[in-house]
């Protein structure tokens, strides 16, 4: 996977519950659900408006005692479940 490429939010049939230290997301396309942890919690929101795996490794690092290695195989990591689960895809740079 390229770290430069952009991943957003797919654009509908999407409902998000901010519980505090998790968010709980519902595909409202498949009727299931996905809760996130405070890490998850934490890239949710730049996948809102379209970010790499670079800029979601950064939110890590600062968010959390990470070193950028680990941050960005665990946003990547990320990126790859949900894609995988259909809930966000890639981004057109504008």
């Amino acid at each position: 996977m390229d770290e430069s490429q952009l991943f957003r939010m797919r654009a509908d049939g999407i409902a998000t519950q901010d519980l505090g230290d998790e968010v709980v997301v519902l595909d409202l396309r498949s009727s299931s659900y996905l809760l996130l942890n405070a890490t998850g919690a934490a890239l949710w929101p730049a996948l809102a408006t379209a970010a790499t795996i670079a800029e979601l490794a950064v939110v890590l690092t600062e968010r959390f005692d990470v070193d950028e290695e680990r941050a960005t195989k665990g946003a990547a990591g990320f990126v790859q479940e949900l894609l995988g689960l259909g809930l966000i895809e890639l981004a057109e740079r504008e």
